[in-house]
Protein backbone atom coordinates (compact mmCIF):
# COMPACT_ATOMS: atom_id res chain seq x y z
CA UNK A 1 0.00 0.00 0.00
CA UNK A 2 1.50 3.64 -0.98
CA UNK A 3 0.71 6.17 1.72
CA UNK A 4 1.30 9.79 1.93
CA UNK A 5 2.63 10.93 5.24
CA UNK A 6 2.53 14.34 5.88
CA UNK A 7 2.19 17.35 8.85
CA UNK A 8 4.39 17.48 11.70
CA UNK A 9 6.88 14.26 10.88
CA UNK A 10 10.10 16.16 12.20
CA UNK A 11 9.85 13.36 14.95
CA UNK A 12 9.29 9.93 12.90
CA UNK A 13 11.47 7.68 13.15
CA UNK A 14 12.67 4.68 10.81
CA UNK A 15 11.61 2.35 13.62
CA UNK A 16 8.46 3.77 13.72
CA UNK A 17 7.68 3.83 10.22
CA UNK A 18 9.28 0.42 9.92
CA UNK A 19 7.04 -0.62 12.78
CA UNK A 20 3.87 1.01 12.46
CA UNK A 21 3.87 0.44 8.46
CA UNK A 22 5.59 -3.02 7.79
CA UNK A 23 4.20 -3.55 4.72
CA UNK A 24 3.52 0.19 3.15
CA UNK A 25 5.55 2.21 0.67
CA UNK A 26 5.65 5.52 2.40
CA UNK A 27 6.67 9.17 1.36
CA UNK A 28 7.12 11.53 3.86
CA UNK A 29 5.87 14.92 2.76
CA UNK A 30 7.39 17.88 4.83
CA UNK A 31 10.66 18.65 7.25
CA UNK A 32 12.13 15.67 8.72
CA UNK A 33 15.79 14.62 8.97
CA UNK A 34 14.90 11.16 7.70
CA UNK A 35 16.23 10.40 3.92
CA UNK A 36 15.10 8.30 1.29
CA UNK A 37 15.49 4.64 1.64
CA UNK A 38 15.00 2.32 -1.24
CA UNK A 39 15.55 -0.77 0.85
CA UNK A 40 13.13 0.29 3.39
CA UNK A 41 10.57 1.46 0.70
CA UNK A 42 10.80 5.09 2.18
CA UNK A 43 10.96 8.41 -0.03
CA UNK A 44 11.38 11.74 1.31
CA UNK A 45 10.35 15.13 -0.25
CA UNK A 46 10.53 18.61 1.58
CA UNK A 47 6.50 20.28 1.90
CA UNK A 48 6.10 21.95 -1.96
CA UNK A 49 5.92 25.62 -2.15
CA UNK A 50 3.88 25.77 -4.99
CA UNK A 51 0.63 24.25 -6.36
CA UNK A 52 2.25 22.66 -8.93
CA UNK A 53 5.17 20.90 -6.92
CA UNK A 54 1.46 19.70 -4.90
CA UNK A 55 0.14 18.47 -8.12
CA UNK A 56 3.18 16.59 -9.29
CA UNK A 57 3.92 14.58 -6.46
CA UNK A 58 -0.34 13.38 -6.56
CA UNK A 59 0.41 13.03 -10.27
CA UNK A 60 3.55 11.08 -10.20
CA UNK A 61 2.78 8.70 -7.04
CA UNK A 62 -1.05 7.13 -6.83
CA UNK A 63 -1.88 7.13 -2.83
CA UNK A 64 -4.02 4.88 -1.57
CA UNK A 65 -3.54 6.61 2.00
CA UNK A 66 -3.11 9.76 3.97
CA UNK A 67 -1.64 10.06 7.14
CA UNK A 68 -1.35 13.99 9.01
CA UNK A 69 -0.19 14.36 12.11
CA UNK A 70 -1.28 17.28 13.77
CA UNK A 71 1.15 20.41 14.48
CA UNK A 72 -0.97 19.95 17.98
CA UNK A 73 0.52 16.63 19.13
CA UNK A 74 3.15 18.33 20.25
CA UNK A 75 3.76 20.99 23.13
CA UNK A 76 4.75 24.16 21.32
CA UNK A 77 3.70 23.09 18.30
CA UNK A 78 2.76 26.12 15.36
CA UNK A 79 -0.78 25.99 14.21
CA UNK A 80 -0.09 28.78 11.58
CA UNK A 81 -0.88 27.42 7.85
CA UNK A 82 -1.85 23.70 9.60
CA UNK A 83 -5.53 23.97 8.54
CA UNK A 84 -4.30 25.46 4.69
CA UNK A 85 -1.91 22.65 4.52
CA UNK A 86 -3.95 20.07 5.62
CA UNK A 87 -6.52 21.12 3.11
CA UNK A 88 -4.50 21.15 -0.07
CA UNK A 89 -3.29 17.88 0.77
CA UNK A 90 -6.78 16.66 1.00
CA UNK A 91 -8.03 18.62 -2.18
CA UNK A 92 -5.19 16.71 -4.24
CA UNK A 93 -5.53 13.48 -2.61
CA UNK A 94 -9.45 13.79 -3.79
CA UNK A 95 -8.50 15.20 -7.20
CA UNK A 96 -6.27 12.12 -8.04
CA UNK A 97 -7.41 9.21 -6.47
CA UNK A 98 -9.00 5.96 -8.20
CA UNK A 99 -12.24 5.61 -7.02
CA UNK A 100 -11.98 2.04 -8.30
CA UNK A 101 -9.17 1.13 -5.56
CA UNK A 102 -11.53 3.39 -3.29
CA UNK A 103 -14.35 0.34 -3.63
CA UNK A 104 -12.21 -2.63 -3.82
CA UNK A 105 -10.35 -1.59 -0.46
CA UNK A 106 -13.73 -0.89 1.18
CA UNK A 107 -15.00 -4.24 0.30
CA UNK A 108 -12.19 -6.28 1.07
CA UNK A 109 -11.51 -3.82 4.76
CA UNK A 110 -12.81 -5.91 7.75
CA UNK A 111 -15.79 -3.52 9.57
CA UNK A 112 -14.08 -0.81 10.99
CA UNK A 113 -15.14 1.51 14.28
CA UNK A 114 -17.45 3.92 13.17
CA UNK A 115 -15.78 6.78 14.25
CA UNK A 116 -13.63 6.81 11.78
CA UNK A 117 -15.07 7.85 8.42
CA UNK A 118 -13.13 6.84 4.83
Amino acid sequence: MKLLVTGNIGYITTEFIEEAFPECQILLLGETEQKSNRNKSLSVYPMPKTEEEFKDIFKTYEFEGVIYFSNYLTFHGKKDGELETLRKVLHYYKGNTNPDICRNNAAQSPPSDPLIRR
